[in-house]
């Protein structure tokens, strides 16, 4: 990929990723569209989007990759010329920039109560990602929902009351670049993301 079309991609992830959060931020409570097609544009807008900002981390990661053996290259010339204190700063900010970013993030999560329905009642949720992002430890996230104990009671609840008792929690989580979906709901109130691998 060209340098200049990598750019778009970035700004444009960028700019999709802070127009979601600003969606989220504003689309819920009373003022939220209540009708089927917008609550499904308005999904298909924040997945699009979410899926754009992972793609602006892939491209990221590609021009830190291409500017550290720039930078390689300045340097074997800076040291070929003798000039050690050039060479010292070139070390320097390649080590500023060869940090990867990390491979697994959290991108949305809401915390779902599923309503009634048949009553009239619609699902209604909440944010809830900073909550589960800080319970990431080593690239991986573990959550329980179980009653009494889980990591759900310090969570902003997203209604009470027996229409809402049902609650389940929805996670988006991008590794390596590449965008899943994951729910914690009944009968396992626990999960853990990325999901380990099934040992056959």
């Amino acid at each position: 990929m060209k340098r200049g079309s990598m750019a778009a991609v970035v700004l444009l992830g960028i700019g999709l990723g802070q127009v979601c959060l600003a969606r989220q931020a504003t689309a819920q409570g009373a003022d939220a569209p209540k009708s089927r097609a917008a609550r499904e544009a308005t999904d298909r807008f924040d997945r699009d989007g979410m899926k754009a900002e992972a793609d602006a981390r892939a491209v990221r990661a590609e021009l830190r990759e291409q500017y550290v053996k720039d930078l390689d290259e300045a340097r074997k010339v800076a040291l070929e010329k003798g000039d050690l204190d050039e060479a010292q700063r070139i070390l320097r900010a390649k080590e500023d920039v060869a940090r990867p970013e990390s491979r697994f993030e959290i991108i949305d999560a809401r915390f779902i109560s599923m309503g009634d329905p048949a009553k009239g009642i619609d699902p209604v949720w909440t944010d809830v990602t900073k909550e589960v992002r800080r319970l990431v430890k080593n690239d991986r996230v573990v959550i329980s929902l179980e009653p009494q104990v889980g990591d759900h009671l310090k969570w902003p609840q997203p209604a009470q009351g027996p229409a809402h008792d049902y609650k389940y929690l929805m996670v988006v989580y991008s590794i390596d670049g590449d965008v899943r979906q994951g729910l914690v709901s009944h009968p396992r109130w626990r999960a853990e993301f990325p999901e380990p691998r099934k040992s056959r």
